[in-house]
């Protein structure tokens, strides 16, 4: 009988031995392939590059996972409550698998046929967000608690909650409870309620499921479980259980697709800046701030002005659009971009640099520029007559000026001032219409210029944001200073990642530009460009509009900037007699007044009348 128990109890020992010895074989097995976990501790997953203006104000975000890592203590302490009653109550009872409620979870889902609890602690929970896939396999789960039990070793449950609460998705494309918590409430997550906390842990189950915004009725029951977990776990008050169960939530408006971006002319054109010089993959993961040239206060008074100047004028006029770009003299940081009339009414159309528009007689500051390189001055005499050019299909290309005369012979600086249209096509053909295309390039046109006799009246199209580059040239004495918007890049340390140093070169002589200077300050004191005219400032420009009236501009600058104003509509519907010296010298003047009152206030000088 003894022999018979001793053989019972020895095939016991040998099976449990073999159970042990095939469990720890697939334990070794399956640790053998699993990530190192000793640098968990530095993880910084996937975080949101934060684009600033120049005074340091948020103007939007980037992300592929919108992230912002706050510290744990910056987490209240009813929200971290929350997380463990709903998700892992006895969280700092185990060592990373609880199998209390592993054995739980698998009784009730065998009494219901189907799985309606699951084991997987916080840590494990983070395990799998870190390092595995969402596959539903033993392989996992294994894997898992492997995994989930290394983490318990090496940090701390403060460090554990930390890590899970940075990485989680509360929906809404939001990761982390920072985000969720903007994105959701409008607040930092320091700034949370017992039942706005609530509501956000209860979202994590299933966050498309319990979404607030998609389906309240829901979102409020798993706000209530959770609620209701605190409290039979003894982590909330009978008192503070019903006070925020009744608590009415104050929801942030839901975000649209461009929600992240305010002033969003200016910060899409600064996302498109950084994705042509940086890596997409860096930018979206990286986490680091963006500093921009961005003017607020200029930005909104232009976007004010221009919003204004079509209003009052729409009955007549039938102009509908306007784009404009400011850029500062002698730096190339560009100030202020205005795409449209308003934005949310242009499908995201940004005209100021994705618009294609002809500059019409605006286009003559390139034919002139050529015409004193070549050694023109502005008393040289030109003649303002009849002029036939026969072009190579055969037809006869004949300009007229805009008043229907001719002036005979006249001055280079009255042809400008007067904007004579049959002495600038004269001077292109003389000078070589490859040479002013090579000149207009060198300034800062992007767009093909078609070497035609109309291209000297504006015939080819242009940008905005290229016409104000070109510009500034003149004001900076011939030298061209490659625009940004970017003033540097910091990393998550704030040191210096990158720091724009703008291209400099000289483009025409000084000299050169100091004529064109005086001849585009003589065209607003007494030309075409007199509705800028501004006494106490000092303002230099030319106007342009097309023959039918599709596309108006005014161009020009001032000492401290450069500014380009087009007006028109996106379907090129004829405006009603819309001049460059009406509606865009309107807005020009305005915006620019504006610009250097407050550029003349803050270096303490002041404005010197340009004469008349």
């Amino acid at each position: 009988m003894l022999r018979v128990l001793y053989n019972i109890l020895l095939a016991l020992f040998i099976l449990t031995l073999g159970i042990s010895f095939f469990i720890i074989g697939i334990i070794a097995s399956f640790s053998n392939n699993l990530p190192s976990i000793d640098d968990l501790g530095k993880y910084r997953p996937l975080q949101t590059t934060v684009i600033y203006s120049s005074d340091g104000r948020v103007i939007g975000m980037l992300y592929r996972q919108n992230r912002r890592w706050v510290p744990l203590a910056e987490i209240p302490k009813h929200v971290r409550l929350a997380l463990i009653a709903s998700e892992d109550s006895r969280f700092y009872e185990h060592h990373g698998v609880d199998f209390i409620a592993v054995l739980r979870a698998l009784v009730a889902n065998l009494q219901h046929k189907k799985v309606v609890q699951g084991g997987s602690t916080i840590t494990q929970q983070l395990a799998r967000q870190l390092f595995l896939t969402s596959e539903v396999s033993i392989e996992r789960k294994i894997k898992e608690a492997i995994l989930a039990l290394q983490i318990e070793r090496q940090y701390s449950k403060d460090e554990i909650l930390e890590m899970y609460l940075n990485l989680v998705y509360f929906g809404e494309g939001a990761y982390g409870i920072e985000a969720a918590a903007e994105t959701y409430f409008g607040k930092h997550a320091k700034d949370l309620t017992l039942p706005e906390g609530a509501m956000l842990i209860g979202l994590l189950p299933a966050p498309s499921e319990y979404n607030p915004f998609v389906n309240y009725k829901m979102a409020k029951e798993r706000q209530e479980y959770v609620l209701r977990r605190m409290y039979e776990l003894g982590f909330i008050t009978k008192g503070e259980y019903e006070s925020a169960i009744q608590a009415k939530l104050k929801f942030a408006k839901r975000k649209m697709e461009f929600h992240t971006y305010k002033y969003p002319y200016f910060t899409l054109y600064v996302v498109h800046e950084l994705l042509q010089r940086f890596n997409v993959d860096t930018l979206m993961r990286a986490g680091v701030e963006v500093h921009t040239t961005l003017d607020i206060p200029l930005q909104t008074k232009a976007q004010s002005i221009v919003q204004k100047v079509i209003d009052e004028n729409l009955r007549w006029s039938n102009a509908h659009q306007s784009a404009l770009v400011v850029i500062e003299n002698g730096t190339g940081r560009i100030r202020t971009i205005i795409g449209g009339y308003k934005f949310s009414q242009s499908d995201q159309f940004n005209r100021a640099w994705q618009a294609l528009r002809q500059p019409g007689s605006a286009f003559k500051i390139f034919v002139y520029t050529a015409a004193v390189l070549e050694g023109y001055r502005p008393d040289t005499p030109v003649k303002d007559e009849k002029i036939e050019i026969k072009l190579p299909n055969g037809q006869i290309y004949s300009p007229r000026n805009w008043d229907n005369k001719y002036m005979g012979e006249i001055t280079l600086q009255d042809a400008l001032r007067l904007s004579r249209n049959t002495v600038a096509v004269r001077l292109a053909m003389e000078i070589g219409l490859d040479k002013i295309i090579t000149l207009a390039k060198a300034m800062g046109i992007t767009t093909e210029l078609k070497p035609y006799p109309s291209l000297a009246l504006g015939s080819s199209e242009v940008k905005v944001i290229d016409m104000a580059k070109a510009i500034s040239v003149i004001a900076n004495d011939g030298v061209y200073i490659q625009p940004t918007t970017i003033d540097k890049i910091v990393d998550q340390n704030g040191q210096p990642i990158y720091i724009s140093v703008p291209e400099r070169r000289e483009v025409i002589p000084q000299e050169a530009a100091n004529i064109m200077k005086q001849m585009l300050f003589e065209v607003v004191r007494n030309g075409t460009g007199r509705s800028v005219y501004t006494p106490g400032l000092r303002f230099g420009g030319k106007t342009g509009t097309t023959n039918d009236y599709r596309d108006a501009w005014f161009v020009g600058f001032s000492p401290h900037y450069s500014c380009a104003v087009w007006v028109g509509n996106d379907d090129y519907t004829p405006m009603y007699k819309v001049y460059g010296s009406t509606l865009p010298a309107e807005i020009w003047r305005e915006v620019m007044t504006y610009a250097e009152r407050r550029s003349l206030k803050g270096h303490g000088g002041k404005g010197s009348d340009s004469g008349r």
